[in-house]
C-alpha cells in the first residue's frame, strides 16, 4: 500500500512579525503573547547538548504502542500511559467512535511539525501567537486488499 503526502503546511504568526504590542519588555523588544513558555529554550538547549555528545546508537530511542481490539474495527492503543482510540466510519462497517488510522497518521505528522517549529522558535526566542498545521494525504484504498496493482505490504 502506498501513501503520498500531498502537503504539510504550517502557518505561524510569529510575534516578531505581528502587529506591535503596546508594551516593551526588559530586552527592548515589543512584548507579545506567546504560546511558548520560558522553559522551552533551556530544555531544547539541554537536549541539543546531550544529543551532540551521543553516538547514533546512544541517541536511538524506541517507541511502543500496545493496541487492543475492542470490537469490530475499533481499537484502543496505549502508548506511554496514554489511551488513543481508533475506529472506522460507519460506511465501512465501523462504529465511528474515533479517528481512523490514516486520520491519526495525518495528525501525527502535523503535531510533529508543530513540535519542531516550537523548538526552533524557542531557540531563536521568537514568540508564537498562533500555529496551525494542515496535513493532507491521498491514498488508494484499493491497496488494503491488493486491488488495482497496489501492494498491501
Amino acid at each position: 500500500m502506498s501513501t503520498r503526502i500531498i502537503h504539510a503546511i504550517a502557518t505561524a504568526l510569529l510575534g516578531a512579525m505581528a502587529a506591535p504590542a503596546a508594551a516593551t519588555g526588559e530586552n527592548g523588544r515589543a512584548q507579545t503573547m506567546s504560546l511558548i513558555d520560558a522553559n522551552q529554550k533551556p530544555a531544547v538547549e539541554k537536549s541539543l547538548r546531550e544529543l551532540a555528545s551521543m553516538s547514533p546508537t546512544e541517541a536511538a530511542t524506541t517507541n511502543k504502542a500496545v493496541v487492543t481490539l475492542v470490537a469490530n474495527q475499533h481499537s484502543i492503543a496505549v502508548t506511554r500511559g496514554f489511551n488513543v482510540g481508533q475506529d472506522e466510519p460507519q460506511s465501512v462497517a465501523g462504529g465511528a467512535t474515533g479517528p481512523t488510522p490514516t486520520d491519526l497518521f495525518m495528525a501525527a505528522l502535523g503535531t510533529c511539525q508543530n513540535v519542531v517549529l516550537v523548538r526552533y522558535a524557542a531557540l531563536e526566542e521568537l514568540p508564537i501567537e498562533a500555529l496551525e498545521t494542515t496535513v493532507t494525504g491521498v491514498w488508494d484504498r484499493r491497496g488494503l486488499y491488493g486491488l488495482g496493482g497496489e501492494d498491501p505490504r
